[in-house]
């Protein structure tokens, strides 16, 4: 990822233009939209790995999206551990 992408240049305007009013946005959507950005970058290489040459960008979307969906089963999983020793 190069640090002067569009992502970073748009990320650097948001937390600029909402420095002086941090109500309007919260730490936390800024956290998500890195987060977010990360993770495509991931599913990305990760399709360029598995794919080589005809990786596509569907490729990642669906990569993403199987991501957030293991990060969301092991959540639940280690919160019923934690509630059930299970």
């Amino acid at each position: 990822m190069k640090t002067d992408d569009p992502f970073n240049k748009q990320f650097k305007i948001l937390a600029n233009k909402y420095k002086n009013m941090p109500h309007l946005i919260s730490d936390e959507m800024l956290e998500s939209c890195c987060v977010i950005n990360d993770a495509l970058d991931v599913a990305w290489a990760t399709a360029q790995s598995v794919f080589e040459d005809q990786a596509k960008p569907d490729h990642a979307l669906k990569i993403l999206e199987i991501f957030f969906d293991h990060a969301e089963r092991i959540k639940t999983e280690r919160q019923k551990y934690i509630e059930t020793g299970d």
